[in-house]
Formats: C-alpha cells, structure tokens, sequence
C-alpha cells in the first residue's frame, strides 16, 4: 500500500514510482519522462534518473512547486522541498531538517560575537584581554 505525504494540500506518494502519483499521461522513455494526471486539475511531470526524480507540480496549467526525491536505498527516499529535507525510511517520516542559508560574512559575525562571549567569560575573573586579527 502506497503511503503519502500532505503538502499544501497535495498528496505526494512516498515512492520512486512515477506511475504511483496518477494516471500516465506520456511516457517518453528516452528522457526518461513522465507526465502523470494526478487528479482532473493537476499534473506532475517527473524526470527520472537513477538516484533521483525531479518532480514538477502543475494546477490547472500554472507551475505550483518542485521537489527532488533523492533514492538512498530501496527504503530510503530523501525528499526536499523548497529548504526542508523530510526523509522517509521505509514509508515513514523519520526526520525533519531545514536548510538555512547564512552568507559568509553573518557567519562569521555570528561566530566571533560567540567566541567573544566564551573568552570574556571564561577570563573575566583574570581581566584577561584577547585581540583578534583577522586576515
């Protein structure tokens, strides 16, 4: 039996399968091409490699999302969407992970504003003072 993820309001099927998602429309098997009727107003055109499907929402003809179903192993589906990977291990989700995106110079504030508050605070009895040179 097939399981499925909700998202905004679509059931997605947990599965490397294109053919899981609906009815086939067009096959073309030289790109490894599927477009796939999943109800009367939406379509999912799905290229298949062999690690990974490239999964394309359409409602009504208007682009809604895509997502990537990367295929660890045959009960391992990491799926991403947007900034969030779901990984589903035999069916089911058993993680929730977000991509978050810093640029180099927030990172970097970020960790020295850390670092900053570490050595203050482990030489603040000593009145110790540590400068920082950054090259």
């Amino acid at each position: 039996m097939i399981k499925f993820q909700n998202y905004k309001h679509y059931k997605l099927p947990i599965s490397k399968n294109p053919l899981n998602y609906g009815k086939l429309i067009i096959q073309i098997e030289e790109l490894n091409l599927f477009i796939v009727q999943i109800n009367r107003t939406s379509i999912a055109v799905i290229k298949q490699n062999v690690d990974l499907n490239l999964i394309k929402i359409f409602y009504e003809g208007d682009f809604k999302f895509e997502f990537k179903d990367h295929i660890k192993t045959e009960n391992t589906i990491i799926r991403t969407i947007n900034n969030k990977k779901f990984t589903f291990k035999n069916n089911e989700l058993t993680l929730i992970s977000s991509i978050i995106r810093l640029n180099f110079f927030q990172l970097l504030s970020n960790f020295i504003m850390s670092l900053d508050y570490l050595i203050f605070k482990q030489y603040n009895n000593t009145l110790t003072q540590i400068k920082w040179k950054i090259i």
